[in-house]
């Protein structure tokens, strides 16, 4: 459970981390990038000898499901900020955590664990406790043009693809690489993605890191990398199944967000925010019987 634990703690931090670059006037997107280089250098020193930069890696056969899924990774990062500007951040939000559906899932119908008569209410709260906790949305608006919702639908898609990949590159290739590998190699195909897709922005292509930008960059890295460490380890050596496990870590980044965004920057629940806990607390209860 400790792999599980950091993993919720670390995650949670990527949350905070960006609401405080409001806060300190860190440029985002510069950061992110940055962010993704600092993972790929923290992998590589603790990879080791068995580092990825070598002449025979293209061979392996986790090369390219790794390269692929760290594509991955920046376009859902894109379509979240496109689709936070036109559906609004809420519904942006309870779409990205609604796709741990898709590894859910997948761990169940695809590499064969265990279904019982649990999961089912557990989905359903944990969907009625991501529903009670994001905010309500502030615009006002009753109608969304198709581009919007497009864009939900590829939020919702892409977050659960994403963790559904890490599931499947850890059952089927993790047993061939280290964790440090597989973990560095999908940060070096999104760092690769998202330098082509900053160099191709002629708005940001002259913009150059300011010191803040840089730490920021730096601290968010490392969060980030420990979290995807800390997530495949779970996967892997705790022995916890993919239908507990993705639950259990979304429900449990979103609770103790919460929890740290109140005493950190004031920010306070309503009712039903408070009965939205209560709902995780009772899918956690639930999923526990089942691991």
């Amino acid at each position: 459970m400790i792999w599980l634990f950091g993993s919720i703690v670390l995650s949670a931090s990527l949350m905070l981390l960006f609401r405080w670059f409001s806060l300190a006037g860190i440029h985002t997107q510069t950061a992110i990038l940055i962010n993704y280089l600092v993972c790929i250098v923290t992998g590589t020193v603790l990879a080791g000898k068995e580092h990825i930069f070598r002449s025979d890696l293209p061979t392996q056969p986790w090369f390219w499901p790794c390269l692929g899924l760290g594509v991955l990774f920046i376009v859902v990062f894109s379509a979240m900020g496109q689709s936070a500007k036109l559906a609004g951040s809420a519904l942006t939000a309870m779409a990205s955590k609604m796709g741990l559906l898709i590894p859910v899932l997948t761990a169940v119908i695809f590499l064969g664990e265990s279904w019982n008569w649990t999961i089912l209410p557990v989905l359903f709260c944990t969907l009625g406790a991501l529903i009670l906790l994001n905010p309500a949305r502030s615009n006002g608006t009753e109608h969304m043009d198709i581009k919007a919702l497009a864009l939900l639908l590829l939020v919702f898609l892409g977050s659960g693809l994403v963790d559904a990949g890490v599931k499947l590159v850890q059952h089927f290739f993790l047993k061939n690489s280290s964790a440090d590998q597989t973990i560095t190699l999908i940060f070096t195909g999104a760092f690769l993605t998202g330098l082509l897709q900053h160099l191709l922005a002629k708005r940001n292509a002259a913009l150059l890191p300011s010191l803040r930008d840089i730490g920021g960059g730096v601290i968010l890295g490392l969060c980030n990398y420990g979290s995807m460490y800390t997530l495949v380890n779970a996967l892997d050596k705790s022995g916890l199944t993919g239908a507990f496990l993705f639950p259990v870590n979304n429900l449990g980044v979103v609770m103790v967000t919460t929890g740290a965004a109140w005493v950190l920057f004031r920010e306070t629940l309503s009712s039903r925010q408070w009965l939205g806990l209560i709902c995780a607390a009772v899918a956690i209860g639930l999923l526990s019987i089942t691991a």
